[in-house]
């Protein structure tokens, strides 16, 4: 449309100084410059590009901190494992990429020189390293497919629709990543290249490029599938262009089967166990999601229309326009362009969709993109050539590059911004060396997702508590010591705090009743459609961050104290059944497996804590237990400790209620720490008793406490 015609003009040109007629003319760089200026340009694009995409691919590293790259990891390593090339998930399936993957941890095991059994000794790093390496050379395709796409109208749009694919602040960040969706940016464009070529040359050899990519596609992501659609249009769209009625049969019928072969090829199990298809595809298609759910289909495009605005800003939606313009007001092309608007056909079929994700945009901002491209050459062409421009063209051509060069400042500081999330240490591996040192772990601590000890989780902790007449929420398990909440949970809640008033409240109530002990905290970034303003936004950004020194979600700690546990009502019976079990949440440390009645202690001691309520009499603790005897042991023999004060020692040598007295001068405030020195423990095999090898003493099936009346 826009095609530069210069090779007439620099022949002719050549002629008159006699260049191309004398084969002794001297070699000149310059002349090797200007000729492959372009693809110089482009290389130049490519490096850059690189450098944005492959650093920070270490992010986190060995910590894994997305959620959803173990989709692909994991079913490669075992795959590999296996010794198989046939994925068992479903989930997206991804399949394309595990096959990808696994086939590059086959050339790794090789290289490291260990065997497919001791694959582990190369360190699971190497493989998500790996796997987003490969995610990054999707996105650097992106680019040189952009540029063969624009190359079509003209040199000077492919090096624009380039420059967009290689810095659009959403392809950078998720190139970073090891997941399909920068994939589906590829898959997407090469099929948009396919289906132009088709639409010039309906030709059965470009037919089969489109099944196969279209193929491709649905092996990554289920929604692929549209692209079938997008087939059917240019089928259909190009043979009543050029009468060819019989063709929409004999191409639709072939694309058809050309689509299921390929699929077939590249993973059988797709075809084979649909089943399996049939589940995940309902899965991904779930009505509610966390933060992702409740816009509708409007709402949900919207979303992805702000979130490309935000990505690109204004500058691109009016050139966006103008590529809308030179597409559609040249009527002899404007069916033959059809392609290059498919991947909005995305955006309304995932738009009715229930849920809403960042990610999966990507593949609709592929028309976007390639359309501004084409509008900023129209409008260099308008600059050009429309004699209403002449007197004041260079006027015009400063304007026009003083507002590229605005769009595209705003384009790299947006990801130069974005880059630094992957080179800046993450408050969740930053935050490791401070649960080491003071003892947090999971056994002590109850923790949501994205945070030190989830960190690439999505769990909530809501259910740890139990809310109380006071509207306090109490931790209902006295081991716990430690409350650790991430932003990326907690914001979710408070950005919709209508619906989720419950959640609201419980996290207001984290923070009047419970001690802060530790803060971790990332930077906020601003951002705005308008470019001016979004380059003050991240370079303001950039500087804060490099001070600060750390990035991701802010991590609140918390240390509990007597007052936030559940209390011990007086006389209350605790039950160690499995059916009314209530002992965990009093239980610390000593016990087996449950056991339908009760459960045995295991090991030398046994541990409890209780929150009692005030009281100024001595107390009673009545047990109901069964002692581990036998022929060479009459009775285990055990000693009972109240917080750190031996109340009594008991013979136990049958099944029975047993009393002791707890003296109210022992109690520390309102803490009872239990502990049950077990002197006699044994094996039911050493007592010949069956051959159970556990180191037993008592069998629990009841515990209570009460106020003594004298």
């Amino acid at each position: 449309m826009f095609r530069e015609k210069t090779a007439r003009k620099s022949t002719s040109h050549a002629k008159v100084h006699g260049t191309v007629s004398n084969p002794k003319a001297p070699f000149l760089v310059t002349d090797v410059l200007d000729k492959y200026k372009h693809v110089l340009i482009l290389m130049l694009i490519i490096i850059c590009s690189s450098i944005f995409v492959f650093g920070g691919a270490d992010w986190g590293l060995p910590t894994l901190l997305h959620a959803d790259e173990g989709t692909i990891v994991n079913p490669a390593i075992k795959m590999l494992q296996n010794r198989s090339f046939e994925p068992d998930v479903f989930y997206r399936p991804d399949h394309l990429l595990i096959q990808i993957n696994m086939l590059i941890y086959r050339v790794l095991v090789f290289l490291y020189g260990v065997t497919i059994e001791n694959i582990n000794d190369i360190g699971i790093e190497v493989f998500y390293l790996t796997a987003r390496v490969v995610t990054g050379v999707f996105a650097v395709g992106s680019i040189i497919l952009g540029y063969l796409i624009g190359k079509k109208y003209s040199n000077f749009v492919g090096l624009v629709s380039a420059f967009l694919f290689g810095f659009f602040p959403l392809y950078i960040t998720h190139s970073h990543y090891a997941t399909p969706d920068v994939p589906t940016v590829f898959f997407m464009l090469l099929f948009i290249y396919a289906t132009l070529d088709y639409m010039q040359k309906p030709s059965f050899k470009n037919l089969i490029l489109m099944a196969l990519v279209t193929a491709a596609f649905i092996t990554i992501k289920y929604p692929g599938a549209i692209l079938c659609g997008m087939i059917a249009i240019s089928v259909i769209v190009s043979s009543i262009v050029e009468k060819r009625y019989a063709r929409i049969f004999k191409h639709g019928v072939s694309a058809i089967i050309l689509v299921l072969a390929f699929i077939f090829l590249i993973s059988p199990v797709l075809i084979l166990k649909f089943d399996n298809v049939r589940q995940a595809f309902i899965n991904e298609a779930r009505s509610t999601h966390l933060g992702a759910d409740g816009l509708g289909v409007s709402g949900n495009m919207l979303f992805y229309i702000n979130s490309y605005l935000t990505a690109s800003g204004i500058i691109l939606l009016i050139f966006f326009f103008f590529g809308c313009y030179a597409l559609l007001s040249r009527k002899q092309s404007i069916l033959k362009n059809i392609p290059l608007f498919y991947s909005l056909i995305f955006w309304i079929c995932l738009s009715c969709m229930s849920l809403h994700w960042e990610r999966w945009g990507l593949p609709m901002y592929v028309s976007p993109l390639l359309i501004s491209a084409i509008g900023i050459g129209k409008v260099y062409e308008i600059i050009k050539t429309n004699k209403r421009f002449s007197k004041r063209q260079k006027l015009c051509f400063r304007i026009f590059a003083v507002v590229l060069c605005v769009s595209a400042l705003n384009l790299i500081t947006s990801s130069c911004a974005n880059l630094l999330t992957f080179l800046l240490p993450d408050t969740r591996v930053v935050s490791q060396a401070y649960c080491e040192e003071n003892g947090i772990n999971e056994s002590n601590s109850v923790f949501e997702g994205y945070t030190t000890l989830n960190p690439s989780g999505s769990t909530t902790i809501m259910d740890a508590f139990e809310k109380m007449e006071d509207d306090v929420y109490y931790l209902g398990n006295n081991r716990i010591e430690n409350i650790i909440i991430s932003s990326n949970m907690y914001d979710r809640f408070k950005r919709e705090p209508t619906r989720y008033t419950e959640q609201v409240s419980f996290y207001n109530s984290l923070d009047d009743n419970y001690i802060e002990t530790k803060r971790f905290s990332g930077i906020s970034r601003s951002s705005s459609r308008n470019e001016i303003t979004n380059i003050y936004y991240n370079i303001s950004y950039i500087i804060r961050a490099k001070n600060h020194g750390t990035l991701g979600p802010a991590l609140i700690f918390y240390e509990t104290a007597p007052q936030n546990y559940v209390p011990y009502t007086f006389s209350s019976t605790v039950y160690f059944d499995d059916a009314n079990k209530s002992y965990d949440r009093y239980y610390i440390t000593g016990l087996s497996e449950q056991e339908e009645s009760g459960i045995w202690t295991q090991g030398n001691g046994t541990e409890f804590i209780f929150y009692l309520p005030d009281s100024e009499k001595d107390l009673t603790l009545s047990l109901n237990i069964c002692p581990l005897v036998g022929d060479n042991l009459s009775a285990q023999i055990i000693e009972i400790v109240a917080n750190g004060e031996s109340i009594g020692t008991l013979e136990i040598s049958e099944e029975g209620v047993y009393d002791i007295i707890i003296p109210n001068g022992v109690l520390d405030e309102n803490r009872l720490n239990l502990k049950f020195l077990l002197y006699t423990a044994t094996s039911p095999k050493e007592l010949q008793v069956s051959k159970d090898e556990r180191i037993l003493s008592l069998f629990f099936y009841e515990m209570s406490i009460r106020e003594n009346t004298r």
